[in-house]
């Protein structure tokens, strides 16, 4: 298992090692079982679409704070695709679409995903709240 911040490698039919790698590091971190699923799940999926779409090729790093378990898939490679839509996964796809929930499974899954794509590759960070952290309310 790679350390905090590590580069997990991946590449097309080469991505089961990151499943196993994230579901080691936050079992040691203390995230539940239900959690640990959502990242696991969510960040595969945004491997799957940079193996897909950005090059066939990439690294995970992981990190952790106080509050946070953060993400973050790099494809660094010209995108493959046709230009993607504006916000993407931010909406449902559309119920006849054959192709396009990943990003928004992702969003669902996640707390916060902030993507950098461009023409250079893309960045994407998951985050995920680790145990007992508490939002804070906002006042009426």
């Amino acid at each position: 298992m790679p350390a905090a911040a590590a580069g997990i490698p991946f590449a097309r039919g080469r991505t089961a090692a990151v499943r196993r790698a994230l579901a080691a590091y936050t079992g040691r971190l203390g995230l539940t079982e239900q959690r640990t699923y959502d990242l696991v799940t969510a960040v595969h999926e945004t491997v799957v679409n940079a193996v897909s779409y950005g090059g066939g090729h990439g690294v995970v790093r992981l990190h952790s704070d106080g509050d946070h378990v953060i993400c973050e898939v790099c494809d660094g490679a010209a995108r493959t695709a046709p230009p993607r839509p504006p916000f993407p996964g931010h909406l449902p796809p559309e119920p006849a679409a054959v192709s396009g929930p990943g990003m928004w499974l992702v969003r669902q899954l996640s707390d916060l995903v902030v993507d950098g794509l461009d023409s250079s590759g893309s960045v994407v960070r998951l985050y995920f709240r680790r145990p007992g952290m508490v939002i804070p309310r906002r006042a009426a």
